[in-house]
């Protein structure tokens, strides 16, 4: 019985669950529509929903730069490098470093100044090239002294910033010269040298001379008097390595208007790196080669000039000479000087570089008229010398015959033939013709002229302040404005009508300006203003306004 019971309960049981199965599926089966492809599930579930995915940007890759050439310019003034390529790559991809920021650097240790440092003062992004982009650096200004060469190379440091964020790469330093990646930097070696004679403001002109005067045939230990007295030649150094030693190689002076032809050797003279070189400086070799000058090197500059002079002795003329080969014999009065056959100074480095700078050497013997005087008639007769003989007996014997007879003795007649030389000397440079297309250049007026004068014409500033009637300190002022806008030399035109050839003496009038006076001038020679101003490169208008100020300066 009881048995019986049991069954029956779980039998109902049973039955109980599996109603209440069947009831929860067709529940679920109606919320979500389960198999009724025309249920509409619209509004059951949200419309729309977010999904958010943080990525951590990353930081770019320096991945290799190229470096310029570079090397002092000779000149003692900045080198201006070229670019540096800085190649940079970024996972992010390359557009995420064209807002970046890349640097560069050299550095270096001087022995004498310590630590040296030059920035690039710009680094421009290009096109990015898949995750690569490239910048290119400028702006890097080296010194002429700064070290070079490839035992002293200069350590090159680049950082990278992508520009997400600011994430920035570790800086990237160079290691090695010639790496293929991250090569350092190499500041060419230079040596260099410049010349200038006491005479150059500066030492761009390059027509540098040594002279003498009042030279006799007798003449010895006598040293270069000029003019300047003394003169001498400054060397300054413009590169970044040491000078060793300073050679001269002298040649044979000639004097070609003699005759018969003569000529003075080069071991009649000698030459030392400081003052009173006679009889202690180093005398030049015949025939002609190099001379090592005692105590001529000159050190690297470490900021200001380094400069050496070099003074120079006439020991005595045409001794025996060292080789089989002379000199023509005898000397005779007349004018010797090295043009053709100028002189090589040259500087033995450290590196066996060698450098040729030229200058000329001249000097006069000025026996060629002598003026004698009578003490109470004063009239003057000139004893013509010309290719005669004078012992130093023969002079001393003139010199005696002269203070006795005459009351005057050799040295006033040959100061007297000076100045009457130098008078004919200015007459004949009072006589110089200016081209007017001169003044169409990019200097001023005075500028122009100035620099014309003192290179075209080989002009001391003396000399043009004289004729043009200047103060010569305006003269030396307008001459270096002048080299520094335009170093190259004026080019004349051979061809160049002579009715626009103007006198130097146009200039003489102090009132007027170097432009009012050529405009002056013009006018007065009937030229219209557009044709002035086409002559002289200025606007026509200009013309008239000119004139006009220069005639009420004169009234």
């Amino acid at each position: 019985m009881k048995s019986g019971k049991r069954v029956l309960s779980i039998l109902i049981v049973s039955l109980l669950l599996i109603i209440s199965v069947g009831l929860v599926s067709a529940a679920l089966k109606d919320w979500f529509g389960f198999g009724n492809k025309d249920k509409n599930l619209e509004g059951e579930l949200p419309a729309a929903f977010n999904i958010g995915i943080q990525m951590t940007n990353q930081a770019p890759t320096i991945t290799s730069w190229t470096i310029p050439t570079g090397s002092p310019n000779g000149d003692c003034t900045p080198t201006a490098l070229g670019n540096f390529v800085v190649t940079v790559t970024d996972p992010d991809g390359g557009a995420d470093l064209s807002d970046g920021v890349v640097t560069l650097k050299l550095t270096n240790t001087h022995a004498s100044l310590g630590l040296q440092t030059r920035t690039a003062v710009s680094c421009a992004a290009g096109t990015p090239v898949g995750n690569t982009l490239a910048f290119t650096c400028s702006g890097i200004s080296m010194n002429y002294w700064d070290d070079g060469g490839v035992g002293d190379p200069w350590t090159v440091t680049v950082t990278a910033t992508d520009g997400t964020n600011a994430a920035t790469n570790s800086p990237k330093t160079s290691v090695a010269v010639g790496d293929a990646n991250y090569p350092h930097f190499v500041y060419t070696s230079l040596i260099q040298a410049q010349v200038k004679d006491a005479n150059d403001a500066d030492y761009v002109s390059g027509d540098d001379t040594i002279s003498w005067l009042n030279i006799q045939t007798t003449s010895a230990d006598v040293v270069a008097n000029g003019p300047p007295n003394p003169t001498y030649l400054t060397v300054r150094t413009c590169g970044n390595g040491a000078i060793t030693t300073t050679s001269l190689t002298g040649k044979k002076l000639d004097c070609t208007a003699c005759s018969p032809a003569t000529d003075i050797c080069p071991n009649s003279f000698s030459v030392r790196a400081a003052v009173s070189p006679c009889n202690v400086g180093d005398v030049l070799n015949w025939p002609a080669a190099a001379k090592a000058i005692a105590a001529s090197g000159l050190a690297v500059s470490t900021g200001s000039d380094i400069t050496k002079p070099f003074y120079f002795c006439l020991e005595d003329i045409n001794p025996v000479p060292s080789a089989p080969d002379t000199c023509l014999d005898p000397i005779t009065v007349g004018t010797y000087d090295s043009t053709g056959n100028a002189w090589d100074i040259t500087f033995a480095f450290i590196l066996s570089l060698i450098k040729f700078i030229k200058f000329n050497f001249e000097f006069s013997i000025l026996l060629s008229v002598i003026a004698l005087r009578t003490k109470k008639r004063k009239i003057k007769k000139k004893l013509k010398t010309k290719n005669k003989l004078l012992s130093h007996k023969e002079l001393s014997s003139l010199d005696l015959i002269l203070k006795k007879k005459y009351n005057v003795s050799v040295k006033e007649l040959l100061e007297e033939a000076k100045e009457k030389q130098i008078r004919e000397e200015f007459e004949i440079k009072s006589e110089i013709k200016v081209p007017l297309n001169i003044f169409n250049k990019k200097l001023s007026p005075a500028e122009v002229l100035c620099k014309y004068l003192k290179e075209n014409k080989k002009m001391k500033f003396s000399e043009i302040a004289k004729l043009i009637n200047r103060d010569e300190r305006s003269v030396w002022t307008n001459y270096n404005n002048a080299i520094k806008k335009m170093r190259e030399k004026i080019k004349e035109d051979k061809k160049i009508d002579k009715t626009i050839l103007v006198s130097i003496n146009i200039f003489s009038n102090r009132k007027l300006s170097i432009l009012e006076s050529v405009v002056k001038y013009l006018k007065e020679k009937a030229y219209r203003n557009c044709e002035i101003a086409e002559l002289l490169g200025k606007d026509q208008r200009n013309i008239y306004t000119i004139y006009n100020r220069a005639k009420k300066k004169l009234e």
